[in-house]
């Protein structure tokens, strides 16, 4: 009989009712989620923990997620970033143009876009 691992998944967004959100959706999904609502408690959690995939709000306070993607690459070059945004995903990708956004969902979240990105099913 073949196990299946859960797939552990890190939010960090600055908005605690979106980390809910996300956690609970994915939860339901049989997924291991945490979240923290600032970058630097998220890099520790990376720093303690693995992860398959990072869920990134783009406007944290203080700095902006895009940027801190090679920090997240540095520490945990595996995992799967995917940036999220209420802005327009035009306006993200032409404000960001230098940097390689490989996975962006704008907000409100879409359920079925989420589960195919981090289940590798575009």
């Amino acid at each position: 009989m073949e196990t299946k691992t859960q797939k552990k998944v890190l939010v960090i967004d600055d908005d605690y009712y979106m980390c809910k959100s996300i956690s609970q959706l994915l939860e339901n999904e049989d997924m291991l989620v945490d979240y923290e609502n600032n970058i630097s408690a998220g890099i520790d959690r990376l720093l303690a923990d693995k992860y398959e995939v990072i869920i990134l709000d783009i406007h944290l306070p203080g700095i902006d997620g895009v940027s801190m993607m090679p920090v997240l690459k540095e520490i945990t070059p595996s995992s799967k970033v995917i940036l999220v945004s209420a802005d327009d995903v035009v306006d993200v990708l032409n404000q960001y143009s230098n940097v390689v956004v490989e996975n962006f969902i704008q907000k409100p979240i879409n359920r079925e876009r989420l589960l195919n990105i981090i289940n590798n099913k575009r």
